[in-house]
């Protein structure tokens, strides 16, 4: 039988072992979600097409392109724009 004086600390590594799997699985879970998100953006497109683009407004699109978390799958842009695109995205 387990004394009074052992069972706080035998339940406390219970709730270790618990917790130390809730952790694992949490970050399993994230990897995933992380790795997910990626996808998504690396299948994106940004898109102005406004009439009323400006060199200012494309050059901060482009800049948006690529991220720590990756790059998006292409910038959309009227012709006009299209010298000033790569020096931009990357």
């Amino acid at each position: 039988m387990l004394a009074w004086e052992d069972y706080p600390a035998r339940y406390l590594q219970g709730t270790k072992s618990a917790r130390q799997h809730q952790n694992a699985q949490l970050e399993s879970f994230m990897t995933e979600l992380t790795a997910a998100a990626q996808r998504a953006l690396n299948l994106m497109d940004l898109t102005t097409l406004n009439e009323d683009d400006t060199d200012e407004k494309v050059i901060a699109l482009c800049r948006q392109a690529n991220s720590p978390a990756g790059h998006t799958a292409a910038i959309c842009i009227y012709p006009r724009f299209i010298p000033i695109a790569p020096q931009n995205a990357a």
